[in-house]
């Protein structure tokens, strides 16, 4: 070999052969154990789609959501009248921290089935106005933008949930309904509205 450049082969020098028991240098040498597991393995690959499937049925929240088909609906499921604030909150165990006349407010609670569909962890909010039946005037909003009642967070990617709401009768005598909207940030999701109920006494 030529000085300086051992990994060199210079002119008439013989070429040794390794053995065959050497090894080449930088190979693993295989393992027993991996050559164990390659049979389980090949065999366990066909039923891995079922087993990622039966984990992903008791495990709904980590479904993946591919966001392809986005769609929400409303629907009011039960409306119950002359209900008052301070009845609503023993029902729902609420803290009661209002004075005693606000407490008894008369209202309505409406029960409304909210479904989303491809929105999975993102927060959606419903929203309620009341309107005069046969005139369709809505009344004036309690806050700036809306009255909002509770928001919602879909776990997966087609969820739903029932939101129990407190509304509070107008001052006027009359017939009125409740409009639901669920909205996301800035855009309106769905709308349903209530069936009218008699105001017959000013609140």
């Amino acid at each position: 070999m030529s000085p300086g450049h051992p990994s060199s082969l210079s002119a008439g020098e013989p070429v040794r052969e390794a053995p065959a028991s050497e090894t080449v240098a930088g190979s693993p040498r295989p393992s027993i154990f991996s050559a164990a597991l390659l049979p389980l393995i090949t065999a366990l690959l066909p039923a891995l789609p079922g087993i990622v499937a039966l984990i992903l049925v008791f495990n709904p929240e980590w479904v993946p959501d591919p966001g392809s088909d986005l769609h929400a609906s409303l629907r009011t499921v039960g409306l119950d009248n002359r209900v008052t604030l301070g009845e609503f909150l023993r029902r729902t165990a609420a803290p009661r921290r209002y004075p005693a006349e606000i407490l008894k407010q008369p209202g309505r609670v409406a029960y409304v089935l909210v479904r989303v569909v491809g929105r999975k962890k993102m927060p959606v909010r419903l929203y309620w106005a009341q309107y005069q039946q046969g005139t369709g005037t809505r009344l004036p909003d309690l806050k700036p933008g809306g009255n909002p009642a509770r928001g919602f967070k879909p776990e997966t990617p087609a969820d739903a949930t029932v939101q129990v709401v407190w509304v509070p009768d107008p001052p006027t005598r009359g017939k009125y309904y409740l409009r639901f909207e669920l909205r996301s940030g800035g855009s309106v999701l769905a709308i349903t509205n209530t069936k009218s109920y008699a105001v017959r006494a000013a609140s």
